[in-house]
């Protein structure tokens, strides 16, 4: 049991990782370079081809922030399954928070 919560607990602390940096690095910077090819792209000096590849970085870039808060879940609910409880204190996935 110690190896498998070790594991698990190391399953939990890596995705609360990603998500902490994806939420704060990965998304806002997919989201800038979306925003300014856009901008460029009204202005003419990007083509359509070069906003549809930032737009398809960002929703790459949600679909790794969810993968994360999956994984997150799921290594929660693998700690507590191998402590038989539900985890003290937990502070839960960093908050998610919406513009």
């Amino acid at each position: 049991v110690g190896a498998a919560l070790a594991e698990a607990y190391a399953a939990l602390a890596a995705a609360h990782d990603e998500i902490t940096i994806v939420r704060a690095e990965v998304l806002p910077g997919a989201q800038e370079t979306f925003d300014a090819i856009s901008e460029g792209y009204r202005l003419g000096k990007f083509g359509f081809l070069d906003v549809l590849e930032a737009q398809r970085t960002v929703v790459d870039a949600g679909g790794q922030y969810l993968r994360a808060l999956s994984a997150y879940h799921d290594a929660v609910v693998d700690v507590e399954r191998l402590i038989g409880a539900p985890l003290p204190g937990s502070p839960g996935p960093p908050s998610v928070t919406r513009e």
